[in-house]
């Protein structure tokens, strides 16, 4: 089933919001300041604009998350039937599918089922969100520059060079395709250039909510994430003798930036 097909499959079982829903946090007080952070869980919405988009509600306030897309795309929506962790910053851009726009804004699916989180809101006249037409020509060069990956040196320096790969709040046994790309491009720079030793280290992190509420992840993601890095690496063809394997906390989360503890790193020596 496609990622789109997956997302819409409780369609016949979800609540329909009536003709005003959402238009009432359009209309409600000012809202937060361009620059602040939030940071909340909560059930993300879709809007049924001809590019459907993602929304969630948190305290009294409506926030535009991106359009619906695909594993590709730069912003992989959520899911019905989940609530979601939501991390970004408001921007001062005026507001998409009646939400306040949060950028940049990362969302990670919690695992727990959430089957109230049902909610599909009606288009109301409001146009489709901003999205890049996938697939198709227009995306070819994007996937080309993604696949070929940063300007690296032709030697590691002493310190090596490290590549950081994201994971979703409490998940360490699955990656985003675009993701997955970070794991090639290391393994493919670390036989190009003849490395020595590939250090992975998976970090358990977490959240800290603007609530101040603390999300802690799971203690076992850690290795998850290193052991999930180090099967992808070996596939890859980078043998035993240059893979070193750990895990460890992340640093503790402070509210700014808190997605980068969730993840694992890999390191080329020379």
């Amino acid at each position: 089933m496609s990622a789109g097909s997956r997302h819409f499959a409780m369609a016949a079982t979800l609540l329909i919001a009536g003709g005003g829903a959402g238009q009432a946090f359009a209309d409600a007080k000012p809202g937060p300041a361009a620059g602040e952070r939030k940071s909340f869980v909560a059930c993300p919405m879709v809007r049924n604009t001809y590019v459907p988009c993602w929304l969630a509600e948190h305290d009294g306030e409506l926030y535009y998350l991106g359009p619906q897309g695909d594993l590709g795309a730069e912003f992989y929506p959520p899911q019905l039937g989940h609530q979601a962790l939501i991390e970004g910053t408001v921007s001062d851009q005026p507001r998409i599918c009646g939400g306040i726009v949060l950028e940049p804004v990362h969302v990670s699916v919690l695992p727990e089922l959430a089957p109230s989180c049902n909610t599909i809101l009606p288009a109301q006249g409001y146009s489709s969100p901003p999205h890049h037409r996938t697939p198709g020509p227009n995306n070819s060069a994007r996937e080309e520059r993604a696949d070929r990956g940063p300007d690296l040196p032709r030697r590691p320096p002493a310190e090596g060079v490290k590549f950081d790969v994201p994971f979703e709040f409490d998940v360490g046994e699955r990656l985003y395709s675009r993701d997955s790309r970070i794991v090639a491009l290391a393994a493919r720079y670390a036989k190009e250039v003849g490395a020595s030793r590939v250090k992975v280290t998976g970090f358990t992190g977490g959240a800290l909510l603007s609530s101040g509420e603390l999300l802690k992840e799971r203690a076992v993601v850690g290795e998850l994430r290193a052991r999930n890095i180090e099967t992808m690496l070996r596939h890859a063809g980078i043998g035993d003798a240059a893979l070193d394997v750990e895990w460890r906390e992340a640093e503790a989360p402070d509210g700014i930036d808190d997605h980068l503890t969730r993840r694992a790193e890999i390191l080329v020596m020379p």
